[in-house]
């Protein structure tokens, strides 16, 4: 059989599946991801989207280097919004954009995964796949004022 997800599956017992996903081979319950609803992520301050905690702090002086899990982003780019990417929905390039589902692929996210993987925004502007990519033009130069988020999974 081929999986949703595009790769061989196996029914398990306990009604488990183990799916292909690349390299690897995964074990989970093979129900319909979750969509967390939307969130406003105060700065400071935090939110759980999902299996996610993102956590806002400002700063006076953006970090150097950032990590996949950190967006130092300059201070007001506006309200922050952590949500599902909508089907089809694009992230700025600097000269073109990409399909948010697209990075996430690209990033290794398992296609199982993605409906429920988390963004930010920025005043309404896609600023972050979180863990895969950042916009263009919307991280914080070092050293300027930011708001610095970080991203965990907690489960």
């Amino acid at each position: 059989l081929e999986a949703s997800t595009g790769g061989p599956q196996r029914g398990l017992s306990r009604g488990l599946l183990a799916v292909r996903e690349g390299p690897w081979v995964t074990v989970h319950d093979p129900g319909a991801a979750t969509v967390p609803d939307p969130a406003v992520l105060p700065a400071p301050g935090e939110v759980h989207f999902g299996r996610w905690r993102l956590a806002a702090e400002e700063t006076a002086a953006a970090p150097q280097p950032m990590s996949r899990r950190v967006l130092a982003l300059a201070t007001g780019a506006g309200p922050l919004e952590v949500r599902a990417a909508a089907a089809g929905e694009t992230i700025d390039m600097g000269e073109g954009s990409k399909q948010v589902a697209e990075a996430m692929r690209e990033a290794g996210v398992p296609a199982r995964l993605r409906p429920a993987w988390p963004v930010v925004t920025a005043a309404g502007r896609m600023v972050w796949v979180v863990g895969c990519r950042v916009a263009a033009g919307a991280a914080a130069r070092p050293g300027d004022p930011a708001v610095v988020v970080r991203a965990s999974e907690v489960g």
